[in-house]
């Protein structure tokens, strides 16, 4: 009895060693794919100096390759992955609200059996924050969170980590 259950061990971790393992090189390949989406980051209003304790807008700007997509901010669940445009913790910046998103093509996909909404090419998404920094340099970080798909694959969603440089004066 004791040789069988140790056996059965045996048995057991070497198969959770080949999952792992063949789990690996997938997620690998994953990580090495191209991405086909190109963010940048403006803050609005532009170049002077924002003071401390006021509301302003980070614009998220995504450029996407031809043939591909990524999903809109309302993307229901249940089928592909939202965009998340999100806020990182920082001394420098509080959200003041919700993100938007410049508008997103709507088709119902036969194949998912609902409506997706999606961008294609160029789009922005607005977020406001307000500025809680001291006078000073600083950055405004925020992460993007995507799935990018063509015709022919979905790719593993992910996140990008951006920030936004601004300068900030005195309290208004």
């Amino acid at each position: 009895m004791q040789r069988s259950l140790k056996w059965s061990r045996v048995i057991l971790l070497a198969a959770i060693a080949a999952a792992l393992s063949w789990g690996a090189p997938a997620r690998s390949l994953a990580q090495a794919a191209p991405d086909n989406v190109h963010w940048s980051l403006s803050v609005a209003p532009g170049d002077k100096p924002v003071a401390a304790g006021s509301e302003i807008t980070v614009v998220l700007s995504g450029d996407i390759d031809d043939g591909w997509h990524i999903y809109g901010l309302q993307q229901k669940p249940g089928g592909p992955i939202a965009l998340r445009v999100t806020l990182d913790p920082s001394a420098a910046a509080a959200a003041a609200g919700e993100p938007s998103e410049s508008a997103p093509e709507k088709i119902q996909d036969k194949t998912l059996g609902m409506e997706t909404q999606y961008h294609t090419h160029n789009f922005t998404v607005r977020l406001p924050v307000r500025i809680t920094a001291a006078d000073g340099s600083t950055t405004i970080p925020i992460s993007v969170r995507f799935q990018q798909c063509s015709a022919k694959e979905c790719r593993l969603p992910r996140t990008v980590h951006l920030a936004a440089p601004i300068e900030v004066g005195p309290h208004a």
